[in-house]
């Protein structure tokens, strides 16, 4: 029987039923609605047992990702180019641009001056648009946790940067709590880039293990040095990751953009791969909500951890970053060299032997998943809306 119903409401109802009905249920109800913020069944069951009791990599198995469309202003040449140099004035550009969208798209948030989600009848709940800043999963031994930036962090108004597996905190505020100038950004990116140039042991790789064994490797990283605890914490409570990669391609130069089958294109499935799984999982910080990936031919995605929200919602901001194309005016060239630029630190790891083997085991490992992992977008133009309002005409049809 399901508790409340079929319960008789007279007075020759069972004494035990009248109490589950008018008590027990009242008092599961309120303690489940005291133990939630915003929705018992989602905070204290369906993420726990969906997402954050689940020991799988998030790489492949739980992240999701979305391919974002190229930016105009960004030449052919450029966007075209099946190996252009890494770190070029375009990249960075389109990198700052999308900063800026982003931070206005959480002012909106914040400001609560987005439009509502609605039905028919009624507001939606808007309370997952606010997990997508400043929040990450953090692995624990059996259950993750979510974790959300306190209000006066300074990390939270920071990004982390994640650049040839050197990882950055980069300010995007000025001191008046606006958002830099995309002089400013672009500065502070190309600073970061030169800093990156030397090889470096990949922390980040770890986050795309098994969440069992990261548990284990981050406490273990963060016993090793209380900076290693600090640069966890911030990268924990910063807005967002920014992932600035080299364009990894499959076409040739002089090859065509598309492949020789008619219904594939080659460089939109290199676009998908990079941006779901990186260069076989490098310069990704799979546990943090949001990662918006931008490549030397400006190619722009965007992955995250799936528990704060449905990736609908991450699809929202998505489009809002690519609503309006770049408006050059706003970029001044500038003549500077990295000690010049304040508003970034580069986070320095202490490592021992473990964590460095731990790296190559999970590099290795975190490829052979991507190797086995397939990915194309299907361009099939026979049918669509087009078609549908041309020749389907479906208001012949009964659609009741």
């Amino acid at each position: 029987m399901i508790l409340g119903q079929n319960v008789r409401s007279d007075s020759k109802a069972s004494p035990l039923l009248y109490f589950i009905k008018h008590s027990f249920i009242s008092i599961i109800d309120a303690e489940l609605q005291n133990s939630a913020p915003y929705n018992w069944l989602d905070d204290s069951f369906w993420l726990k047992k969906a997402y954050l009791e689940t020991r799988s990599s998030l790489l492949v198995n739980s992240n999701w990702w979305l391919a974002l469309q190229d930016d105009v202003q960004v030449p052919g040449p450029v966007r075209l180019s099946p190996n252009p140099p890494p770190f070029n004035d375009w990249q960075l550009r389109r990198a700052a641009w999308v900063i800026k969208r982003m931070l206005h798209f959480k002012k909106r948030i914040d400001q609560q001056t987005l439009p509502p989600d609605i039905t028919r009848t009624a507001p939606l709940c808007m309370s997952h648009y606010k997990r997508m800043f400043n929040m990450t999963r953090i692995p624990k031994q059996g259950c993750d946790i979510l974790h959300k930036a306190h209000e006066g962090d300074p990390s939270s108004q920071q990004i982390t940067l994640l650049v040839n597996g050197h990882m950055f905190l980069v300010d995007v505020y000025d001191t008046s709590g606006d958002i830099c100038s995309l002089d400013t950004l672009v500065q502070r990116l190309r600073a970061c880039t030169l800093e990156a140039q030397c090889e470096v042991t990949p922390v980040a790789i770890l986050t795309a293990d098994d969440r069992e064994i990261w548990a284990k490797n981050r406490d273990h990283l963060a016993s090793l040095s209380p900076s290693n605890g600090q640069n966890l914490s911030s990268v924990d409570s910063s807005l967002f990751c920014l992932s600035l990669d080299s364009t990894r391609t499959r076409i040739k130069h002089g090859d065509s953009i598309y492949s020789s089958e008619d219904l594939t294109n080659a460089r939109w499935d290199d676009h998908l791969h990079n941006t779901a799984y990186g260069m076989d999982g490098f310069n990704r910080w799979f546990d943090k909500t949001i990662t918006l990936s931008v490549e030397s031919n400006t190619r722009l995605g965007m992955m995250g951890e799936h528990s704060p929200c449905d990736a609908l919602i991450p699809s929202i901001l998505g489009d809002y970053c690519v609503e309006e194309p770049m408006h050059l005016a706003e970029f001044e060239p500038s003549n500077f060299t990295s000690e010049s630029i304040p508003g970034w630190r580069r986070l320095d790891w202490q490592l021992d032997h473990h964590i460095t083997a731990e790296c190559q085991r999970v590099a290795q490992e975190a490829k052979s998943i991507v190797d086995d992992s397939d990915d194309s977008q299907l361009w099939f133009q026979d049918y669509g809306v087009s078609w549908i309002r041309g020749t389907g005409a479906l208001n012949s049809y009964n659609l009741s």
